[in-house]
């Protein structure tokens, strides 16, 4: 799925499930100047090796409501002038009976430019299997990232980095 100014939200109470069968292709791939993505469930019912649920390449975009289930990234911002407001998001297992993590989020990577003021409120990151990178990185070109009342767990028996900065 893919959008210029996009916006894509359920109309009921219940998120529109959004599932890949691809190793390695994004879910959800932003390349609008503002985008709004809000009520969805991503899930996936392959081992992946690459891709996102949510993938910024450009612009502005709010997330709001959504849950990701067992996805590589669950959320990338790697390109420089993108960013957003990310709020009550969910990461972890859920019910999703295939699939890997290798971070949750991951915000920067960038060699030139900056990823500026990406903010994130109502985050929960609960690592109920191994996350291979962390559950969070902070990257290159990333500046001035926000967080406000989020919760990045790793459970019990779970051999996870929470936070990785580089």
């Amino acid at each position: 799925l893919q959008g210029s100014g996009m916006s894509s939200a359920a109309g009921s109470r219940s998120p529109t499930v959004l599932q890949t069968n691809s190793p390695t292709a994004d879910i959800v791939q932003v390349s609008a100047p503002f985008s709004h993505i809000s009520n969805l469930l991503f899930r996936t019912t392959v081992a992946r090796s690459g891709g996102a649920a949510i993938q910024v390449k450009a612009g502005h975009t709010y997330v709001d409501h959504v849950r990701i289930e067992r996805t590589y990234d669950g959320i990338d911002i790697k390109s420089p002038n993108s960013g957003g407001n990310f709020e009550n998001i969910e990461m972890g297992k859920g019910q999703s009976v295939a699939g890997n993590w290798n971070a949750g989020l991951y915000v920067g990577g960038v060699h030139s430019g900056l990823i500026s003021n990406p903010m994130f409120n109502n985050l929960l990151i609960g690592a109920d299997e191994p996350f291979a990178t962390a559950l969070v990185v902070l990257d290159d070109g990333v500046d001035t990232p926000e967080f406000s009342n989020c919760s990045i767990v790793a459970f019990s028996g779970t051999d996870s980095t929470a936070l990785l900065v580089r």
